[in-house]
């Protein structure tokens, strides 16, 4: 299920991991902890975290910080990646996948 959060807090502490989706926070910052690497979000930037992609999330701020996240189904970004690799007749000729890839981005912080 495609989701869009749009929250505000001043504390926030979340693990685990879920779909594939983009970050982005306003009026403080966000810290992610993603494998080795540790990424400050704030109204600067955007984060791509990948379907499944295990990662740490927290707030503490004095403020309340404002984020605006978008969830992508896995269904909707499987189609939407093979929409954009194959040709339109192709697609005509093959309606339905024959297999299951989903993108996969690099770790991009913006």
């Amino acid at each position: 299920m495609s989701a869009i959060l749009h929250a505000k807090a001043q504390q926030y502490y979340w693990e685990g991991q879920e779909s594939l989706s983009i970050k982005t926070f306003s009026a403080g910052r966000a810290l992610y902890t993603l494998g080795h690497g540790y990424y400050a979000v704030d109204d600067s930037s955007y984060f791509v975290v990948n379907h499944d992609q295990p990662y740490i999330i927290s707030i503490d701020a004095d403020v309340e910080v404002e984020s605006f996240c978008i969830f992508f189904d896995q269904d909707l970004a499987r189609d939407v990646y093979r929409n954009n690799l194959i040709s339109p007749e192709r697609l005509l000729d093959e309606p339905q996948p024959r297999d299951s890839t989903l993108p996969y981005f690099f770790r991009t912080h913006l």
